[in-house]
């Protein structure tokens, strides 16, 4: 319940930051990768490159969370990315219930 209410305000927090300062100010704060997630799942792209920005588990776990509801994303590259083991055991799980996703790929990780 916590992880949900703070989930909820650092949506809202990005929001305004979105709204007052525009784009350049949510990408400073919370970075490419997660910048790219998020655009990619509020904008109906089909296409998500994540490629080389250093992805982080939190990140991977927020791009997991949207994909649960998403259905036009359909390509995930994420190639080049320092994932960790743990961020590709949470994008397998995603990848599990998500039917709409054709593609994704995880080239050049160091993942054990």
């Amino acid at each position: 319940m916590l992880s949900t209410v703070i989930n909820f305000f650092w949506d809202f927090f990005k929001r305004i930051l979105h709204y007052f300062f525009g784009t350049e100010a949510i990408h400073h704060i919370i970075g490419e990768a997660e910048h790219r997630i998020i655009s990619a799942l509020t904008n109906d792209e089909g296409d998500l490159d994540l490629n080389r920005t250093g992805v982080s588990d939190s990140s991977v776990d927020k791009l997991a969370a949207g994909l649960k509801t998403n259905r036009t994303l359909q390509k995930i590259s994420m190639n080049d990315c320092n994932l960790t083991p743990k961020g590709v055991a949470i994008m397998g799980k995603a990848i599990k219930g998500n039917r709409f996703l054709k593609e994704i790929k995880f080239n050049y990780n160091n993942i054990g």
